[in-house]
């Protein structure tokens, strides 16, 4: 599982590149693709200094919960998220970040994508804080097309085939209403056998030879 480090620098509506590094990274470049679920290390970051190379510092994680979601950018209440992760394990170590996985194989996300190989979305980041929300980052993003989805896996020796294939040549297990069902006679005359319902209530079989 691949893993996305997010070093958000909360004064500033940036993703950094680092917890000491001041190198805005550009939002549009993350690897989201669509399948994927990635494991995301998140970490807020706030200037402790001014200048063109401000001293940063690790915000404390005790008291936060972080959210981050994925939508379509419109205002507060009324976007439609494509993704979103609320329930964030915090580090057990040191209190300086918190991982948790984002599912991009959601249906909002593969009806974004419709046949486009990539579409722009918005990242949302936040946190709550004795009840009240407050918003760190709020960015354009590219989510792509990723490895296929459930793709077929044919083992060495084997021919795949198609469910149009299967359905012409071989019979249903359970019987479909009304479907008439092929014979063949040693010498290749073909039958279709049909189970009928008659007027009386009652049913019966009719027989009838193509070739």
């Amino acid at each position: 599982m691949s893993v996305i480090y997010l070093f958000v620098n909360i004064a500033a509506n940036q993703i950094l590149a680092s917890a000491t590094a001041s190198t805005v990274i550009d939002p549009g470049t993350l690897p989201l693709y669509y399948g994927d679920t990635p494991t995301i290390q998140l970490q807020f970051i706030q200037p402790t200094s001014s200048g063109i190379t401000p001293t940063l510092a690790i915000v404390p994680i005790a008291g936060l919960s972080p959210a981050l979601y994925l939508d379509d950018g419109t205002v507060a209440g009324g976007a439609t998220p494509y993704t979103q992760q609320l329930a964030w394990t915090p580090d057990p170590n040191g209190g300086q970040f918190w991982t948790a996985p984002l599912p991009l194989n959601t249906v909002a996300i593969q009806t974004l994508l419709g046949t486009s190989t990539s579409v722009e979305a918005w990242i949302k980041l936040g946190y709550t804080s004795g009840g009240y929300p407050t918003t760190v980052l709020s960015q354009k993003v590219n989510i792509r097309v990723g490895l296929p989805v459930g793709a077929l896996v044919t083992p060495p020796g084997q021919t795949p085939i198609s469910l149009e294939t299967a359905r012409a040549l071989f019979l249903p297990q359970t019987p479909v209403p009304g479907q008439p069902l092929p014979f063949a006679s040693p010498t290749g005359h073909v039958f279709l056998l049909l189970a009928v319902d008659n007027a009386d209530g009652t049913q019966t079989y009719q027989v009838s030879q193509l070739n």
